[in-house]
C-alpha cells in the first residue's frame, strides 16, 4: 500500500477526486486491517472515523493515508510505520 500511494503521487495528472476516492479505498483496508490484527473497532470521533482500542487509544488510518498522500515517506508520513507502531503502543499502553 505505501509502494502504491507513493506511485500514485508521481502521477500529475491524478484528480484530487480520484485522490479522495483512493484515501476512502485505501483507508478503509488499512484500517481493517489494524482491527483485525490488534482488535479494536470502528467508531466516529468528531467526524472522522477510527479504530479505538479504548477510551484513549484510537487510530484514524483515513488521515494517515491522507498525510502519506499529501507528505509522502520522505516528508515522514508512511502507511507502515503507522501499522508497525500500532502493537507496540497497544501492549506499552495497557501495562499501564
Amino acid at each position: 500500500m505505501e509502494g502504491f500511494i507513493e506511485q500514485q503521487r508521481l502521477r500529475s495528472n491524478l484528480p484530487e477526486e480520484a485522490v479522495a476516492t483512493l484515501v476512502q479505498v485505501m483507508g478503509s483496508c488499512l484500517g481493517e486491517c489494524v482491527r483485525r490484527s490488534y482488535g479494536g473497532q470502528w467508531k466516529e470521533h468528531d467526524g472522522t472515523w477510527g479504530v479505538f482500542f479504548d477510551d484513549r487509544n484510537a487510530v484514524f488510518p483515513f488521515n494517515k493515508v491522507r498525510k502519506q498522500f499529501d507528505n509522502g515517506v520522505e516528508g515522514g508520513e508512511s502507511v507502515l510505520g503507522f501499522f508497525d507502531m500500532i502493537g507496540p503502543v497497544i501492549l506499552k499502553n495497557k501495562k499501564r
